[in-house]
């Protein structure tokens, strides 16, 4: 989810909170808990998946930004790119 405006949260970098995540997870099964986390929360290191995030203007968008994190290829929808990552 993502906020029009954001939410400080005394983060390190002193910026204002505008991208939410969250995850549900079975109780029952924590062992695997830890390690899905981390995949999850790789892709929003990226300045460029934040900002593919903040420019989609759907929900589709908006999981095509975060697939094109793990496969980056351009992504485009109809007549504009949304997204690309370059990795160097």
């Amino acid at each position: 989810m993502t906020l029009r405006q954001g939410i400080d949260f005394d983060a390190p970098d002193d910026e204002p909170v505008d991208i939410l995540l969250a995850m549900a997870w079975p109780q029952d099964h924590q062992d695997g808990f830890l390690p899905a986390l981390a995949k999850l929360c790789r892709p929003f290191r990226s300045s460029q998946v934040l900002q593919g995030l903040r420019n989609a203007r759907s929900r589709t968008e908006a999981m095509m930004v975060l697939q094109s994190f793990f496969n980056p290829d351009v992504v485009t929808l109809s007549d504009r790119p949304i997204f690309r990552i370059d990795r160097q």
